[in-house]
């Protein structure tokens, strides 16, 4: 028996819609991309959608973006919690800008109440993590964000399809294949702001003037279309995703709800018998995988996966060896020693489940 953290099953839609892409002779930006963005961003109560290759790059453009569009500068600060996958804090400094931690409180995103703390002179954002599906304490961080004049780009690549996310500025999602909606790689940010969302697509086609982005825009025979093919207003990056991948995208949204609704019960499920989390922290969780603390975390990982249950560690960032930590956090210490992760994912069956409780409440 193998139990991965996420799961991958392609349908006939799927390849029938990816099917119907190749056909069309189109992989470059196009229909399926256009309503692929539009959909998702609809979906999250927001206007304006930018599909690129990896949620990754959506938040790197997006911190871009900002960047520009409000004169930030070169050292000038984003709040992010202390436990976070790396990429929240590469794409930071990959802008020239200082990443600062806040602990986490006890759902692993950010505290709301140890924010203000944090803030300087310097501070220019506050990029909350959904982590692993729950949304983080949105009212209190938007409150504050209000109070000092920031902005609050949401990291919500882990999470989707739930109430409370995209409610900040901008929201950047993965579609990475262990993730909530799968295109393989592939990633989406999301907002309201027409501007930003311009300067996010320009940036992912190399700074591009916006006035051609696809292919589409040869069709208009317009003198300034024409010169703007070659004139690169920002220096900006290749990150766009593609058609199949859109189309991909858009039979995964059909089905987004339905899967999170099986992975919440899958996960409460397993909540019943190992009895870990409080009704306050499953309830709007999309579980894009299951968080368990142990104080025997090591040992039990090693047993897990001789077993066949594929495990992580609790997103570790305060202990990567390139990263410099000042301050104390101790939350997200106690989670780094304790915590681990497996799949609760909506293919797995009720003998899967069981077997992953009797694996870990085995005593030697």
């Amino acid at each position: 028996m193998h139990i991965d953290v996420g799961t991958l099953k392609l349908t006939k839609k799927h390849l029938d819609k990816v099917m119907k892409t190749l056909k069309s002779n189109r992989l470059s930006y196009g229909p399926m991309t256009d309503e692929f963005e539009r959909r998702f961003a609809k979906k999250h109560g927001n206007t304006y959608g930018v599909f690129t290759n990896s949620g990754t790059s959506a938040l790197r453009a997006t911190i871009h973006a900002l960047k520009i569009l409000n004169n930030w500068k070169d050292g000038d600060e984003i709040l992010l919690p202390a436990t976070t996958f790396v990429a929240s804090y590469n794409v930071i400094l990959q802008n020239r800008m200082k990443p600062v931690l806040v602990d986490i409180a006890g759902d692993f995103n950010i505290d709301p109440e140890l924010i203000e703390k944090k803030i300087t002179k310097k501070t220019r954002a506050i990029m909350p993590v959904h982590l692993l599906g729950k949304p983080c304490k949105m009212g209190k961080i938007l409150s504050i964000a209000k109070k000092y004049e920031l902005k609050v780009i949401e990291d919500s690549c882990e999470t989707m399809g739930v109430k409370g996310v995209g409610r900040g500025d901008v929201a950047c999602f993965s579609f990475y294949v262990a993730h909530l909606l799968i295109t393989g790689v592939g990633g989406m940010a999301i907002t309201k702001d027409k501007k930003l969302a311009e300067l996010i697509r320009s940036l992912i086609f190399h700074g591009r003037d916006i006035k051609y982005l696809q292919i589409d825009d040869d069709n208009k025979y317009d003198e300034e279309v024409i010169h703007a093919r070659f004139r690169f207003n920002y220096p900006g990056y290749s990150s766009r995703g593609t058609e199949v991948e859109a189309a991909l995208g858009l039979v995964e949204l059909d089905v987004l709800d339905k899967n999170i609704k099986k992975r919440q019960k899958n996960a409460r499920y397993l909540n019943s018998k190992l009895h870990m989390w409080s009704e306050t922290y499953m309830k709007g969780h999309a579980f894009m995988m299951f968080p368990y603390l142990s104080s025997q975390r090591n040992k039990l990982m090693l047993r897990m996966e001789k077993n066949g249950i594929t495990t992580r560690t609790i997103m570790p960032l305060i202990n990567q060896p390139y990263i410099k930590i000042k301050g104390n956090y101790p939350v997200s210490q106690k989670v780094l020693k304790a915590g681990l992760l497996f799949g609760c994912h909506q293919n797995l069956t009720i003998k899967e489940l069981d077997f992953i409780v009797k694996t870990i409440t085995y005593e030697t």
